[in-house]
């Protein structure tokens, strides 16, 4: 019995780093922070009705405040850290939702891996509402 749970931990590990290493980086999309007002057609608020998780990745339930963009889209930082969940305790994370400035129904998770901001996983069913 120790040994599949072992082997589900690990395949489940496996899975998140392959993902986060397939994923794209927001380094080189001009990624800088928005004042507190944000842009003026940009809701500042993102209402999450349900916890959605990417792999091990759990995003929480709750109001994600916009807080930075890029050339393709904006970041909304969690009301709470993200949780990864291992074989061993949890390990939290900054992030949030990143969200298309084309298509604003086209949501993503990003996470701070290792000091970097990475895109992880597909998010855009989740129950989500914009606020401001």
């Amino acid at each position: 019995m120790k040994t599949s749970r072992l082997n589900i931990s690990t395949a489940r590990l496996l899975n998140l780093c392959l993902a986060l290493l397939l994923s794209a980086c927001a380094g080189s999309r001009h990624y800088h922070a928005i004042p507190a007002e944000g842009p003026p057609s940009t809701p500042r608020l993102l209402e999450v009705r349900s916890e959605v998780s990417v792999a091990t990745m759990h995003f929480p339930a709750g109001t994600y405040l916009l807080t930075a963009e890029d050339d393709v889209g904006y970041y909304y930082r969690a009301p709470r850290k993200i949780a990864e969940h291992t074989a061993g305790a949890p390990i939290y994370h900054d992030g949030g939702i990143y969200v298309n400035k084309r298509d604003s129904r086209r949501l993503r998770g990003y996470v701070y891996w290792a000091g970097k901001l990475t895109h992880l996983g597909n998010l855009s069913r989740v129950k989500h509402q914009f606020a401001d």
